[in-house]
């Protein structure tokens, strides 16, 4: 199983996940600040993300995120829909082993 989780690609969907539920609501801008510093925090090997263009990947999956009602952007703030932070937690939990300091939110 270690293995498995080793091989698994970090995805925006379970990044932007973990930046909502950590920060609470933010602006794109920042949502793609926080990201860049939790992409920097995994393996080489294990991104799935192209820091060229990591505005337009984000901005993509926000797109899909708020079609499926998951999130929402009100005033230019993204923020978690509430009664789909455990979906959030769930996608933000697939990554927790590249992340330490993830650990706090899973609970």
């Amino acid at each position: 199983m270690g293995r498995i989780a080793q091989a698994m690609p970090v995805l925006s969907v379970p990044l932007i996940s973990y930046a909502l539920l950590e920060g609470g609501a933010m602006s794109s801008a920042d949502l793609c600040l926080r990201i860049t510093a939790l992409v920097q925090q995994v393996p080489q090997g294990n991104r799935a993300l192209s820091m060229d263009d990591l505005e337009m990947e984000i901005s993509r999956a926000l797109e899909g995120m708020q079609s499926r009602a998951l999130v929402t952007n009100e005033g230019g703030q993204w923020r978690a829909m509430p009664d789909q932070v455990p979906v959030l937690r769930f996608y933000a939990n697939s990554i927790a082993h590249f992340l330490p300091e993830i650990s706090a939110l899973a609970k």
